[in-house]
């Protein structure tokens, strides 16, 4: 079934979507997504109760927003929480960790009951021992924005870092250019953590 949101509003059966598995099409970008299964039994004509899934929101990512696990030799895991204004964190969207353009690993934001918020669980890649500095973007399907996050990992095979209850903190990046005048070689910028 494909509906345009999540409460089902619009909803229809999808022609020809009849197999054990459906593949996504254009159509599909930004509706929500279900399943029914309807029980047969192997004998007699008793019609089973149908059970109908979740709706599930379609998102079509950015361009380069995506990893085969397969290529690389070494897996390493960071736990991040994603804060998109100072002291609100988001509960929804992905977070992906790049290598320059290399899409590197990518996630969906999940509820974790403990700690009681949404955190990013994400497993990332490489062919290297040492070396490579991840760098990490959020995706905001709702306004379909992506953003630059203000901290980078090195990567380690086996690493760790960040745990559910003491996640990685990422904030909003800002670009920030300065020319120097003529005789300077440096500024100061207050910060925080």
């Amino acid at each position: 079934f494909r509906a345009n949101d999540i409460s089902g509003k619009g909803e229809v059966a999808i022609p020809g979507a009849t197999a054990k598995t459906y593949i996504l099409t254009a159509a599909d970008a930004d509706k929500y997504i279900s399943f029914e299964v309807r029980p047969v039994a192997s004998s007699g004509t008793t019609p089973g109760i149908a059970v109908k899934s979740a709706r599930q929101h379609v998102i079509t990512l950015p361009s380069g927003w995506d990893v085969n696990p397969s290529n690389f030799s070494y897996k390493g895991l960071v736990t991040a929480r994603v804060f998109k204004v100072e002291g609100i964190a988001v509960e929804s969207g992905i977070l992906a960790a790049f290598v320059g353009e290399e899409c590197r690993g990518i996630i969906e934001a999940t509820y974790h009951p403990a700690p009681d918020q949404y955190l990013f669980e994400l497993s990332c890649y490489s062919n290297r021992l040492s070396g490579d500095v991840l760098t990490f973007r959020y995706y905001d399907p709702v306004e379909d924005t992506v953003y630059n996050m203000d901290r980078s990992v090195d990567f380690v095979p086996d690493m760790s870092a960040g745990t559910s209850e003491s996640p990685v903190k990422m904030n909003i990046g800002v670009d920030f250019i300065v020319s120097f005048p003529v005789g300077w070689s440096w500024f100061s910028v207050n910060s925080f953590l």
